[in-house]
């Protein structure tokens, strides 16, 4: 469970790491998956209580964080 400010910026840049890896284990993948929703949950709480967190909203605050000006549009 991630409780402070400094233990999400540990869990955002492993996240991070890993969603650059390529050929990721089976493991590596499942860590992926829990630390995003560990930050997810984290996050939820911590920065907008009364407010859900969507896939997009990650998305978007990943591409924050990055600095990203410009991005392909991608269709989901």
């Amino acid at each position: 469970m991630i409780k402070t400010e400094e233990e999400n910026e540990k869990a955002l840049a492993i996240v991070e790491e890993l969603m650059h890896r390529p050929n990721r284990t089976l493991e590596e993948n499942e860590l992926y998956e829990l630390l995003v929703t560990l930050i997810e949950k984290f996050e939820q709480e911590y920065y907008s209580p009364n407010q859900a967190t969507t896939p997009h909203s990650l998305l978007l605050f990943f591409i924050e964080q990055k600095d990203i000006k410009h991005m392909t549009s991608v269709k989901f």
